[in-house]
């Protein structure tokens, strides 16, 4: 994040496999033996509903029924919350992604085909069923693909409920029809080679925009130092706290990766930024107009927030000079926070700084974006590639709020 202060002065992903049974879900086994998949780290979870069905007894016979039928759908329901909620929530950390062979909106599909839409209606209406939609539709840390039917993968395993192409098809439809009136973002993968689904996946989880470091900050802050403009009205650049440190106190990329020893460093940068911003602005005074930040206190929040223990990034916020901090940035008159959005093209290892993937960037930028909003601090993104644009932005956004720096007014009681 590039932050512009002015004087005085936290990568989940599920991906879900849903569709009928007999659609080929079983490229969850394709992706767990290819190598490309495999580096990103995934947590394979498999079908809850055969494990289920086998272990309660059910037999084919009984799933004729209505009421049975109903009730099962429910059961997995739950029983699928419930895992998520386990293993989402309460893995210590351990696990951020999961690549799940069906999801809840599953049995929800099964139950409008095989029970209609009043039932549907009644697990809707469930709370706990509620919360796990709103992620699905939020669709931030989530990637649902739903594998088109084809007659040629049709088999019956002895096990859930027997069916024809027919009965295929109308689960298949009307899953996608309560998706789309969910408003649910999804993709319908069309291929039938298994080889072919594969490359599909791995794309659309490579193809996620990568953030936090290695998304042109740094860059940026170069190019407005080096802009006539920009540079006419005697802002002070500021290098980036974090790379320097890191390599000043031999910190290595391997030890970046324990949580313990990323949190002392988060606590040590946060130190660390709060001395160096009250030392520059004293030592300054009136010699220029302000400073431009690579980075401020609010990145080492984030850090703190995707991989450290639970409650690190709480009592982080509390210390009372982080609290001075955030009311200045929160007020909103003498700084401004801009986040250049992720680009894939920017991704690049200094060998300093953790190394991330395209998946655990995109996580930290989204979880900037979340603590920013959370704390009212206000700020802009820019999510345009092209460096010229992206100078010409910031550019504007200055000028607005600090027009007396381009003589369009004489009032400098905000003078940043």
């Amino acid at each position: 994040m590039l932050c512009t202060n002015t004087v005085p002065l936290q990568t989940k992903l599920s991906i879900y496999i849903s569709g009928a049974h007999s659609v080929g879900k079983t490229l969850q086994e394709a992706l767990q033996r290819n190598e490309d998949f495999i580096k990103f780290g995934f947590k394979c979870q498999h079908e809850i509903a055969r494990t289920w069905v086998q272990e309660q007894g059910y037999t084919q016979e009984m799933l004729q029924s209505e009421p049975t039928f109903r009730r099962l759908q429910r059961e997995l329901v739950n029983l699928q919350i419930a895992k998520e909620t386990t293993e989402i929530a309460d893995n210590g950390g351990l696990d951020r992604r999961f690549l799940w062979d069906r999801g809840i909106i599953d049995p929800i599909a099964y139950t409008k085909v095989f029970c209609g839409g009043e039932e549907v209606q009644k697990i809707l209406a469930i709370p706990t069923v509620k919360t796990g939609l709103l992620r699905l539709q939020k669709g931030e840390d989530v990637l649902l693909l739903v594998p088109e039917p084809r007659e040629e993968l049709l088999s019956f395993d002895g096990v859930r409920m027997e069916t024809d192409m027919n009965d295929i098809n109308r689960i298949h439809d009307a899953m996608v029809s309560l998706m789309t009136e969910l408003q649910i973002p999804h993709l319908i993968i069309k291929d039938f080679e298994i080889k072919r689904r594969t490359e599909f996946v791995i794309k659309q989880i490579t193809d996620l925009a990568s953030g936090a470091h290695s998304v042109g900050k740094t860059t940026l802050q170069q190019a407005l130092l080096s802009d006539r403009e920009f540079s006419s009205y005697k802002f002070r650049g500021q290098e980036e706290i974090a790379r320097i440190w890191i390599k000043a106190k031999g910190y290595t990329q391997a030890m970046l990766m324990d949580p313990v020893m990323l949190l002392q460093l988060q606590y040590e940068l946060l130190t660390e930024q709060l001395r160096s911003e009250a030392a520059e602005v004293a030592e300054c005074a009136g010699d220029v107009s302000g400073f431009l930040w690579d980075r401020c206190i609010i990145d080492g929040f984030i850090y703190t927030r995707v991989f450290c223990e639970k409650g690190a990034y709480d009592r982080m916020i509390t210390v009372p000079e982080v609290q001075g901090e955030l009311s200045r940035l929160q007020a909103n008159q003498d700084a401004i926070v801009i986040i250049p959005k992720p680009r894939k093209e920017f991704v690049i290892s200094d060998g300093l700084r953790r190394e991330s993937d395209i998946v655990e960037l995109h996580e930290i930028h989204n979880s900037m974006i979340q603590t920013l909003v959370e704390l009212n601090i206000p700020h802009t993104v820019i999510e345009v590639a092209d460096l010229a644009e992206r100078v010409n932005i910031v550019l504007e956004i200055v000028k607005k709020k600090w027009p007396f720096l381009y003589g369009l007014t004489s009032d400098q009681n905000s003078k940043p």
